[in-house]
């Protein structure tokens, strides 16, 4: 139910995509005050109704950025409260890791489908839960100089929320912290490998970018030189090797 809440789907029904999700349908009962199904297992079910055309002052409250906003927000008309004997409300602290990786995941699979859309041999995407999702690294397959370049002008200039984007090569593991910094230490050339994009719009919760929310975007193209990928093909350890060490290590620790 959280994933589906904060993904964004063709189908529009996010209770439908929260019961793919699941497996299986969401049950549903008829809301008390209002002409809505509401899920039938929940803890607390707030009904009501936006007033047209009323806004208020909201805030200051804490975002994913880390900062404080305020903001001229909608007004809802509480009609009815209904919730369990016992209710257990879940809160998302702003700033914790699970808000991350929460809206992560759905923005992993948007950045895939739209990179993918426009033809590019897009392998994984990986969005940085240290920086509230607007860092995001993904490895690419080209088959001709530029690629990696391109997508990320796709990316950078189609999705407002991303601000910073690190292209890579297949042989990079962006699970891996280090071994992006890796290639982004031996494989980037600033005067070269750098994408910046001015006036484009951004996250509302990033202090950095004008009262407008336009701000400016990197992208950093940390592939290797597509003519001179023989020159950078990284040291391994052939697997036979690897089986005989962890043989060695097996026994030495038995003795111990």
């Amino acid at each position: 139910m959280l994933l589906a809440s904060i993904m964004r789907s063709a189908i529009g029904d996010k209770l439908e995509v929260a019961g793919a999700l699941r497996g299986e349908p969401i049950e549903l009962v008829p809301g008390e005050t209002v002409s809505l199904e509401v899920p039938a297992g929940a803890e607390a079910i707030l009904e009501g109704r936006i007033l047209p055309h009323v806004r208020e002052e909201e805030g200051p409250f804490g975002e994913v950025s880390q900062y404080y906003f305020s903001d001229v927000s909608h007004v809802v008309e509480i009609t009815a409260i209904t919730h369990r004997q016992q209710p257990v409300i879940q809160a998302l602290h702003p700033t914790a890791r699970e808000v991350s990786v929460l809206a992560g995941i759905p923005a992993e699979f948007e950045i895939l489908r739209l990179l993918r859309a426009q033809g590019f041999a897009v392998e994984a995407v990986r969005i940085s839960g240290g920086t509230s999702y607007p860092h995001a690294v993904f490895s690419i397959r080209q088959t001709k100089t530029g690629q990696a370049r391109q997508a990320l002008f796709v990316l950078l200039s189609s999705m407002g929320f991303i601000k910073h984007a690190v292209a890579v090569d297949e042989d990079v593991d962006l699970d891996d912290p280090r071994d992006v910094e890796w290639a982004l230490a031996t494989r980037v050339q600033a005067d070269e490998d750098l994408v910046v994009l001015t006036g484009l719009v951004g996250s509302s919760v990033d202090p950095s970018a004008e009262a407008r929310g336009v701000t400016a975007k990197v992208g950093v193209d940390a592939t290797k030189p597509f003519r001179e990928r023989e020159r950078f093909e990284r040291i391994g350890v052939p697997a036979e090797v690897r089986e005989r060490a962890r043989a060695v290590a097996a026994r030495y620790l038995d003795r111990r």
